[in-house]
């Protein structure tokens, strides 16, 4: 009865606040029976070095996000995401002599879909957020001659929140998430065998900062640092601690109420055990949108 008096009292204090709710903002929850889309074009340039060779990758991915808010502090949301990345690995002359060929590779196709909620449990000058995901596993990861599915080969869950305030014309947030990657299976149709990893976790810290610049022109600037665990394989190979960090800033127009214009650059970068180098820019094309 305490929790249900709760959750009463918190969707009473946001739904006073509604209308304090902007297309562009940082902490995005709109007003209860609205659905919304974001549509990102994202072209991808990276370099890899490491202890064997090294690789160039270019592409493109799509990513597509469809939500409803079934509440002022409870929206539900849909992602798919559609890859083709292209790498060109060049290994050096010793791996070469081992068996492996310089190679051409590409990752593309739809991704796994993530369904998603935001919680908006406090919403008076700070706001407060409960954030939960899942990523539904509907195939294994495939290597077949030079394609690569764009999935993830196993089911993937993410929790976490986010604090934030929303101040005239500045906004900013701070989140922190775990994500839980469940044993994943790649197989190899071409070799006729498979590979499983086994389960693994990612912490992340994301930061964001909103900045007017005119009546309908906005500079968003953010911040993701990611760091997995290490974990093995059935094949016996381990994969080493990841950490990745993203930067970078985001130009956004307002054409209207409910339509918004994003352009940006984002640079990637990765550190880890056998790279010297692992990086990617991201040019970013997008839009908010919500009916």
């Amino acid at each position: 009865m305490k929790v249900l008096l709760a959750l009463c009292v918190l969707a009473t204090s946001g739904a006073a606040l509604a209308a304090d709710r902007n297309i562009y903002d940082v902490m995005y929850l709109p007003a209860a029976g609205t659905v919304y889309g974001i549509t990102n074009y994202n072209s991808y340039s990276g370099y890899v070095k490491g202890n064997l060779g090294e690789a160039d990758i270019k592409g493109t991915i799509i990513e597509q996000t469809v939500g409803f808010s079934a509440a002022d502090w409870l929206s539900f949301y849909v992602d798919l995401n559609l890859a083709n990345i292209k790498q060109d690995i060049d290994y050096d002359p010793a791996t070469n002599a081992a068996g492996f060929p310089d190679s051409k590779s590409t990752v593309k196709g739809w991704s796994d879909p993530t369904v998603g909620l935001r919680f908006r449990a406090f919403d008076s000058g700070l706001r407060f957020d409960l954030i939960g995901e899942a990523t539904v596993s509907n195939d294994d990861k495939e290597e077949k001659g030079d394609e690569i599915t764009n999935k993830q080969g196993g089911s993937s869950t993410s929790y976490g929140a986010e604090v934030g305030m929303k101040d005239g014309d500045m906004q900013w947030s701070l989140g922190a998430f775990l994500n839980n990657y469940a044993k994943a299976t790649t197989s190899y149709p071409d070799l006729g065998f498979e590979v499983k990893t086994d389960a693994y976790s990612e912490k992340v810290v994301v930061a964001r900062l909103l900045n007017k610049l005119g009546n309908s022109v906005f500079l968003r600037t953010g911040a993701f640092v990611g760091v997995t665990e290490e974990y093995d394989d059935d094949a016996g190979a381990t994969y080493e601690s990841v950490t990745e960090i993203k930067v970078g800033p985001e130009l956004q127009f307002l054409l209207y109420e409910g339509f918004l214009l994003r352009t940006g650059v984002t640079y990637n970068t990765y550190n880890s055990g056998g790279v010297d180098e692992h990086y990617y820019w991201i040019l970013n094309v997008g839009a908010n949108y919500q009916f």
